[in-house]
């Protein structure tokens, strides 16, 4: 529509209506070829020299900007970089018509440099965002007159976006530059305050409390715990008077400490721990809203991984006691009550648990019951608050202690219940049943353990031959060697490793037999 417009009625509001769309649309190199005929079209006759002004104002520039940081692609990226870098060099963009024309951009301007954080802070390019923020704050502490080429000082946006290019990206040293950034930003806002200068440039450097959260979930998606709780200190000294973190910035540091417990589970249970309770202060304070069941999971999860299972389980015991309590009937203190993933937690806890003895294991079964698990004896079909991921929980635990017995009754009544549509069928969770179950007779020492393993493979192997959805796995068939082994059948160890290689040249097994087979 807009190339059967006379070019005398076309304007610039008409050029950015039709980038904008393919902007929103994230089409940025469509964007730029249509810019790039419009260009042409709107060339003055004129113009006599092969270059000339841009017709167009920086708006329309900067939608093909947002249209490749919409795409969010590496390729995108590049292209978005070559044109900011000829618009702030004013390098001429040739357009290619047949004849050899160039057009200088407009000069960038903050919509410019924002998008193009934006497309740094998307693909996680720390770097590069750091390069141009960088460039944009030192403006602000020259004492010359600003140029007209000097670059924009950066707004909140500005500052959000690299923080998320630090928090996307895989450099290790990438939250210590995060940190650091927002360190230097609350140097210059003091400096801005001990001045009390108004009107200076810098004022709108002082951290604000997005800022400091997108630092915080920086910290958190790198686990950080320490760093993370140095933000809440700085966050609490530059907002105070109740208007400093808020529950999402305590739940980011406290899941920081959820990543660090992979490399240090003890450590970060002990400190997990400690910003748990100041949580819980603030709140029953009035300073923070009562916590959410996702804080208590992470807790939870946090305490299962460090193998913690007494702390476990009384921090499910507070769930189910405030649940039921009077004090909870009160809105304003109403304690979120336990779902799958906090049971599912705290079995993961006793699993994990150094503690050997049968009170260990039972202990778990009184979790399975009060999810509605039936005790020996039980026939009736009451509804369970069960899936299949708390009954494996359960499974690693029976196979960690080598309780085969127990491991394969379980799974026996797993088969049961989703026949009777009282467990919801899970593919990928129930290999993951039968796996355990083969574990737990791995680690059996009766005499027929051998022999039990066999017909659980066999088993399976009936199962995807009727049309089941899945075959036993490399780990399977690895773990009936490892019986075959205790069992000292040589024989049918070479047998099945044979078989093992026939099935995967057949397509049927994934893997061929690796250096524990």
């Amino acid at each position: 529509l807009l190339t059967q417009m006379p070019p005398e009625q076309i304007s610039n509001r008409s050029c950015s209506a039709v980038l904008q769309g393919y902007g929103a649309l994230g089409m940025g190199k469509e964007a730029e070829d249509a810019l790039l005929k419009i260009e042409w079209m709107l060339k003055s006759p004129l113009e006599e020299g092969p270059i000339a002004s841009s017709s167009l104002d920086v708006a329309c520039y900067n939608s093909i900007l947002h249209g490749y940081c919409k795409a969010s692609k590496r390729e995108d990226m590049h292209s978005a970089v070559k044109l900011f870098q000829a618009m702030k060099t004013e390098t001429p963009i040739e357009i290619n018509t047949g004849s050899s024309f160039f057009v200088i951009p407009p000069m960038p301007d903050i919509i410019s440099y924002a998008s193009l954080l934006n497309c740094y802070g998307k693909l996680g390019m720390a770097s590069e965002a750091e390069k141009l923020i960088n460039s944009m704050m030192s403006v602000g502490t020259t004492t010359r007159k600003p140029l007209e080429t000097d670059p924009p000082e950066p707004t909140i946006a500005c500052y959000i976006s690299t923080m998320q290019a630090f928090e996307n990206s895989f450099d290790r040293d990438a939250p210590a530059r995060a940190l650091a950034l927002l360190q230097r930003l609350e140097s210059i806002g003091q400096d801005s305050e001990n001045k009390r200068d108004k009107r200076s440039r810098r004022s709108n450097r002082m951290p604000n409390r997005i800022i400091y959260n997108y630092a915080l979930r920086c910290m958190s998606k790198h686990g950080r715990g320490e760093e993370a709780e140095k933000i809440l200190n700085m966050f609490n000294k530059a907002h105070p008077n109740c208007n400093g973190p808020d529950i999402y910035a305590y739940a980011l540091a406290l899941r920081a400490w959820e990543r660090v417990g992979k490399i240090n589970p003890k450590m970060a249970a002990e400190r997990a721990e400690k910003l748990f309770i100041e949580m819980k202060n603030l709140s029953s304070e009035g300073y923070l809203p009562p916590l959410e069941l996702s804080s208590y999971n992470t807790l939870l999860g946090i305490f299962a991984r460090a193998g913690l299972a007494y702390k476990a389980e009384c921090l499910l015991h507070e769930l189910e006691v405030s649940k039921s309590s009077e004090w909870n009937q009160v809105e304003s203190f109403r304690a979120p009550e336990p779902n799958q993933m906090s049971y599912n937690l705290v079995i993961k806890a006793i699993s994990r648990s150094n503690e050997k003895n049968s009170v260990t294991v039972e202990r778990a079964w009184n979790i399975l019951y009060r999810l509605g698990y039936p005790k020996k004896g039980d026939t009736s079909r009451t509804p369970m608050q069960l899936s299949i991921d708390t009954l494996n929980s359960m499974l690693k635990l029976l196979s960690k202690r080598g309780l085969a017995a127990e491991a394969e009754s379980l799974l026996n009544a797993m088969d049961d219940f989703i026949v009777e549509g009282r467990l919801k069928r899970n593919i990928a969770a129930l290999l993951s049943s039968y796996e355990a179950t083969l574990e737990a007779l791995g680690r059996c020492k009766t005499i027929d353990a051998a022999k039990r393993a066999e017909e659980l493979v066999t088993r399976m192997e009936v199962v995807g031959e009727l049309g089941g959805e899945f075959q036993p796995s490399l780990l399977a068939y690895n773990t009936l060697l490892n019986c075959y082994a205790n069992a000292g059948m040589a024989g049918k160890s070479e047998a099945l490793l044979e078989r093992i290689n026939q099935m995967h040249e057949a397509g049927r097994i994934p893997s061929p037999p690796d250096i524990v087979s």
